[in-house]
């Protein structure tokens, strides 16, 4: 028979010595939420999680930043604490604006789908972040970039018609000859007519830059290598997005896409300037741009 635990002779270097207590591992808890987000229509949570081990260790908790998916999250067995309800308040709210599924809503009623639409892309879309560098923020007033009001589409905030489409008589349907890469953008609107990108910075084979007031995105389609870099601008999310918006041809109040054009750029609106008039910063960017 084989002895049990409590029978085999214990070491002589143990004999005298207390036996350890059983390791008590307490419910995980959260301590401080970070933020919520959508990963390609799959929604995350990041908060700071404590684990408690207990008096009988030496180690009394521990700490540790995760980042769950929101089934993730209400599958674990956390301690109801005040940040883990809060956390569970900003989950619900922020599923309730992003990537509802078109059975929540009156998809008859064409006003209503259009809110869907928008609420759903505006929550999930990425949008280029500002680096902490002020060389590249909005552009400046100095160089304004209107849209010319000329249609009426259904405004989300305010519930009721409102005056919101742009005139398309300048925009750019084709690129000129000579444009080798795109370099920025500082908006996309969707319209009726399609997707259209406003304030597109872009460079020549005469090594020059030029900032387009409105071009069409279906002017790029004939260039891979531009689209290419439009891509990578934009993010691939967001490209997919300005793509499946433009099939759809629906007016949207705002922006679907806000980037930045660079502070110390030289040019306003329809104006063109040599590279060798550019801020070094801006040259090495362009280049780098020309390279790609």
């Amino acid at each position: 028979m084989v002895p049990l635990s409590s029978d085999l002779p214990q070491p002589d270097s143990l004999k005298g010595q207390p036996c350890p207590k059983k390791l008590v591992i307490r419910p995980e808890h959260v301590t401080v939420f970070h933020d919520v987000y959508c990963d390609r229509s799959i929604h995350r949570v990041r908060v700071t999680i404590s684990q408690p081990f207990g008096s009988t260790s030496r180690i009394q908790q521990m700490d540790e930043e995760v980042t769950l998916t929101f089934k993730e999250f209400l599958d674990q067995d956390f301690v109801s604490t005040e940040a883990y309800e809060d956390t569970l308040k900003k989950m619900e709210e922020f599923d309730r604006q992003c990537c509802r599924t078109i059975h929540d809503t009156a998809i008859f009623n064409p006003k209503n789908w259009v809110r869907w639409l928008q609420s759903c892309f505006f929550s999930c879309i990425p949008t280029l972040r500002r680096s902490g560098s002020r060389r590249w923020s909005s552009i400046s007033s100095s160089k304004p970039i209107s849209r010319s009001p000329s249609k009426e589409v259904f405004d989300i905030n305010e519930g009721h018609e409102t005056v919101a489409e742009c005139s398309t008589s300048a925009t750019n349907n084709v690129l000129p000859r000579d444009v080798h890469a795109i370099v920025a953008v500082q908006s996309f609107y969707s319209t009726s007519k399609g997707v259209c990108g406003y304030g597109v910075l872009v460079a020549t084979r005469s090594n020059t830059i030029n900032l387009l007031e409105k071009v069409d995105i279906n002017a790029f389609r004939p260039h891979e290598r531009i689209m290419n870099q439009l891509r990578g601008l934009v993010g691939e999310l967001a490209y997919t997005q300005l793509l499946k918006l433009d099939e759809k041809r629906i007016d949207v109040l705002h922006p679907v896409y806000c980037g930045v054009l660079p502070d110390d750029l030289p040019i306003g609106v329809g104006q063109e300037v040599p590279l060798a008039e550019c801020t070094p910063i801006l040259q090495a960017h362009l280049y780098n741009c020309l390279d790609s």
